[in-house]
């Protein structure tokens, strides 16, 4: 096996190998509804997806969560007879890992007809570790391959929200981006006796801006738009923030028992040479009880940014409770992928499980 094709292996979580890096919801309440209601309905920390909400709340408001979350990773082969016939798959490299995000904090105070806000989030994540041993059929080490990247993103955002009419609002974020990439990669071929070392990354920053419309045509009925262009971010490397377009709409059906669902459609592309855009069609159910708790439910199905043709799910729960001006919210997703890659020798599936477990706490003061 050559060394490029030894690097090649490497390739789970393709998103994070590939640059763009795993992407994270903002706030508990975003993941538990799987981002269906990105920017809509929630005035407490939906601004931090769509500015305009900053209008629709008065008072001070704060906000602060965490997020743990839970890789695993599994390739495997085809197994042959001696005479060529299929018997099984055997897994050759299984690997996971849990790590401890900082999330987001947010605080805002809105007045009538307008608000402003400040908040700071983890918006892509790169990390990834993957160490392979890969041996012949007697268990002769052929070579050892250690690829590990660290880094992520972090915005800080100021926003300001109006409301000209009643059923009207819009508003704009101004963004400063944040963050690092280190990539380690080293190749010891054994059998042939030769190491290969690389070691890259740097820093790097950049502005952004975010610009948000959010619509009440009806009491039932809610409507909300975000558009962010692409942001330069320069330094040691150079990268970009993807521009990205969403689109959400919410129903609140008349019922005695007050239930919102809620459908979104968004826009991710990179702008970089190999990275296919992402679109991201999800979908979200809120049931509100009389006791001041929230149930959360929600399905996506998005293509990868590295393999474009390739869709995978996602699904999510989450819960949220308020108690007088305090408000717990708790969210949960899972995104299963499950890809073959071709090698000179055969091919490998690989399956991925990305999970992601966020707790937030809000006040209104």
């Amino acid at each position: 096996m050559n060394l490029f094709l030894l690097m090649l292996l490497s390739l789970g979580f393709l998103e994070t190998v590939s640059g763009t890096g795993e992407f994270l919801s903002p706030t508990a309440r975003s993941i538990g509804l799987a981002n269906s209601a990105w920017g809509i309905s929630d005035s407490v920390t939906g601004y931090i997806e769509n500015p305009s909400l900053l209008s629709l709340r008065e008072g001070i408001s704060a906000y602060l969560d965490g997020d743990f979350g839970y890789h695993s990773e599994t390739h495997s082969r085809w197994v042959f007879d001696r005479f060529d016939n299929t018997i099984g798959e055997e897994a050759v490299y299984s690997a996971a890992t849990s790590y401890l995000n900082t999330g987001t904090f947010s605080i805002s105070y809105g007045m009538e007809n307008m608000g402003v806000g400040f908040s700071t989030s983890r918006r892509a994540d790169y990390g990834y570790r993957y160490e392979r041993t890969d041996r012949t059929d007697v268990y002769t080490v052929v070579s050892r391959t250690i690829r590990r990247i660290r880094g992520g993103i972090r915005d800080f955002s100021l926003s300001l929200g109006y409301r000209p009419l009643e059923w009207l609002s819009f508003g704009i974020s101004g963004s400063y981006f944040h963050g690092a990439r280190w990539d380690t990669l080293i190749v010891d071929s054994v059998y042939k006796d030769s190491l290969y070392e690389d070691y890259s990354g740097g820093k790097f920053n950049g502005m952004g801006v975010n610009i948000g419309l959010y619509v009440t045509p009806t009491r039932y009925i809610d409507l909300g738009v975000t558009y962010s262009p692409k942001a330069s971010l320069k330094g040691d490397i150079e990268t970009n923030y993807p521009e990205l377009l969403s689109f959400v709409f919410s129903f609140r059906p008349p019922s005695k028992w007050p239930t919102e669902a809620f459908l979104s459609f968004s826009y991710r592309n990179w702008h970089l040479e190999s990275i296919n855009p992402k679109r991201t069609l999800s979908v979200g159910f809120l049931h509100y009880t009389f006791s001041g708790t929230e149930f959360r439910f929600g399905a996506s199905l998005e293509n990868d940014s590295k393999r474009g043709k390739y869709w995978y799910p996602g699904y999510s729960l989450g819960v949220g409770h308020h108690i007088g001006d305090f408000r717990v919210d708790i969210g949960f997703e899972m995104k299963p992928k499950d890809y073959r890659y071709r090698i000179d020798d055969g091919t490998e599936r690989i399956e991925e499980t990305i999970t992601h477990f966020k707790l937030g706490v809000g006040y209104t003061f």
